[in-house]
C-alpha cells in the first residue's frame, strides 16, 4: 500500500491491512471520504494487495452516523469514478466493496446509520460493540428506501419479515438486537472487540490468498444482489429523496437539530449535551429495552444532532427479546 489518504488512516500489518476513518467532528459520508474509499478500493484490487482488511472508526461515537446532506452532489460524482457516470452512486460503489478480492471485516462502535449501516452491510463481516453499537437505517423516515444497498443486503441477511420490521420502521438497533437478527456476526463487550477481530483477520490473512478470493467469490455468487438490482434501488432512492415529502422532512430535520453537514467547532450540534437521551419504546421489560444489559452505558451523553434524527424517523432502540431456539432444534 502507497497511497496516502485524506479520511482513512492505515497500517499494514503482514497480509491485513487497518482502515480508519477519520473525518471529524462526525465522522460524515462526504465528497473527501468517498474519494478516499474510491482510491483505497482501487488499490485493494491488485494482485499483490492484502488478504485481509479491517475498517474501523477513530470516533467511538460515530462510525458512519450519515451522508454529508450538503455535498450530495459532490460526492455523487466522487463515487462515479469507481465505476463511470452510469453507476454514479454509493450502492454501486459500495457493491464494488463487497467484491474486492479481499476479505472485509467491519469493527463497529457508534453509531452506523443509512449510509453508514450499507458500507457495513457491502462489507464481508460486521463485529459490534456491546456498549454503543447502533445501526439503523431511518431512510423510510425521511421520506425514501434506502438507496445503497441497504434493502437488498438486509432482505437477504435477516429475512424478509425482519427486513419489513428495520426498514419500514426506521429503528435503531442496539448490538444484541443486531446480532440476533443478522445485521452484525456478533456483539462483544467492547474491551473484547479488538482481540476478536484481530484473531479472525490474522487466520484468514494466514491462507493462501487464491483459496480465499475463490471461496469468497463463490459465496458472493450466491448472495450478493445483481448490478440491476443495486442501480434500480439507486435511482428510486435518488426520485424520492428529490420529492416534496422528503424535502419537507428533511427541512423539519434541519430545524429541530440535525446538522446537514459538519457544523462549525461552536456548534452544539457537534457534540452538545442538553436534552439527549432518547425516548425509549415503551416495554413490559423495561430492563431489555435497549438490549439484554439494560440502558446502554455512555461515555458521553448523546449528541443532539443524533437524538434528533431518532425522535423524528427512529424509534431508539428496538425492544430485545433473546433469541430463543424452536423446540426440537
Amino acid at each position: 500500500m502507497t497511497a496516502s489518504y485524506e479520511t482513512v488512516i492505515t497500517g499494514l500489518d503482514g497480509n491485513v491491512l487497518s482502515a480508519t476513518f477519520h473525518a471529524p467532528p462526525l465522522n460524515l459520508i462526504g465528497p473527501e471520504v468517498v474519494r478516499d474509499l474510491v482510491a483505497l478500493l482501487d488499490e485493494l484490487s491488485a494482485p499483490t494487495a492484502p488478504r485481509v482488511v479491517i475498517f474501523d472508526s477513530a470516533d467511538a461515537d460515530f462510525f458512519f452516523p450519515h451522508v454529508d446532506l450538503t455535498k450530495v452532489a459532490e460526492y455523487t460524482a466522487e463515487a462515479a469514478k469507481a465505476g463511470g457516470p452510469g453507476d454514479a452512486s454509493l450502492g454501486m460503489l459500495f457493491r464494488k466493496l463487497g467484491r474486492l478480492p479481499a476479505v472485509t471485516i467491519a469493527k463497529l462502535r457508534g453509531r452506523a446509520r443509512g449510509a453508514g449501516s450499507e458500507f457495513l452491510l457491502a462489507c464481508d463481516m460486521r463485529f459490534a460493540a456491546r456498549e454503543n453499537a447502533i445501526l439503523s437505517q431511518p431512510d423510510v423516515g425521511i421520506g425514501a428506501p434506502p438507496g445503497a444497498g441497504g434493502i437488498q443486503q438486509l432482505t437477504r441477511l435477516l429475512g424478509r419479515g425482519r427486513a419489513l420490521e428495520a426498514v419500514p420502521t426506521s429503528s435503531d438497533f442496539d448490538a444484541d438486537l443486531a446480532e440476533c437478527y443478522g445485521w452484525v456476526n456478533r456483539a462483544v463487550p467492547d474491551a473484547e472487540l479488538d482481540e476478536l477481530v484481530a484473531g479472525i483477520a490474522a487466520r484468514i490473512g494466514g491462507f493462501p490468498r487464491d483459496a480465499l478470493i475463490a471461496a469468497k467469490s463463490a459465496i458472493n455468487a450466491i448472495s450478493l444482489p445483481t448490478p440491476a438490482e443495486v442501480r434500480a434501488d439507486a435511482a428510486l432512492f435518488q426520485q424520492l429523496v428529490r420529492g416534496e415529502t422528503a424535502t419537507q422532512r428533511t427541512a423539519e430535520l434541519f430545524k429541530q437539530g440535525l446538522s446537514p453537514g459538519a457544523p462549525p467547532p461552536s456548534s452544539r450540534l457537534e457534540r452538545g449535551w442538553a436534552n439527549c437521551r432518547p425516548s425509549i419504546r415503551p416495554s413490559t421489560r423495561p430492563s431489555q429495552t435497549v438490549g439484554r444489559g439494560g440502558p446502554l452505558p455512555h461515555a458521553r451523553e448523546r449528541p443532539y444532532m443524533e437524538t434528533r434524527l431518532s425522535s423524528m424517523c427512529c424509534t431508539p432502540v428496538m425492544p430485545f427479546t433473546p433469541c430463543v431456539p424452536a423446540e426440537g432444534s
